[in-house]
């Protein structure tokens, strides 16, 4: 699994308390939502210029990296709400509510932080797919001149 936070120790989540995991998820969770605006704002950019593409190939290599967008954009707000269903649920624990599974909270944890590398991985990808398309559609449209 790629980090994207330092840990003190490979079994973490296994040792860390409640608290601990509640921070830790409060951080994936912003992390997404990040994420996920600048996702939003390379779509706006891409809804904006996209009408000044003229070439069939061109249209067709925006369109898909739309498409990427609409569903990756979906991918991290299903995300955003299982982290914040997770957080509930810690929260319960800290407040010593509810009837939560210590252990099975500490697999539903190790599982988001698996996705939430996935989501990282496929973001990158596609962020490099994004700016790969656009300056090929700006060098041969010559939507410079137009921008």
């Amino acid at each position: 699994m790629d980090s994207f936070r330092t840990r003190p120790e490979t079994d973490f989540i296994r040792k860390a308390d409640w608290e601990e995991l509640f921070i830790l998820s409060r951080h994936l969770k912003r992390d997404v939502e990040f994420y996920l605006e600048d996702l939003s704002f390379l779509n706006r950019l891409i809804n904006k210029y996209s009408i000044w593409v003229n070439e069939d190939e061109n249209a067709e290599d925006v369109n898909k990296i739309q498409f990427d967008l609409h569903k990756l954009i979906r991918k991290g707000k299903a995300l955003v709400e299982r982290l914040q269903d997770h957080m509930h649920r810690l929260t319960e624990i800290l407040m010593k509510k509810g009837n939560t599974d210590p252990d099975d909270l500490r697999k539903r944890h190790e599982s988001m932080e698996k996705e939430m590398s996935q989501f990282l991985n496929s973001y990158r990808r596609n962020r490099k797919e994004v700016f790969r398309i656009s300056e090929k559609v700006i060098g041969s449209e010559n939507l410079s001149d137009k921008l």
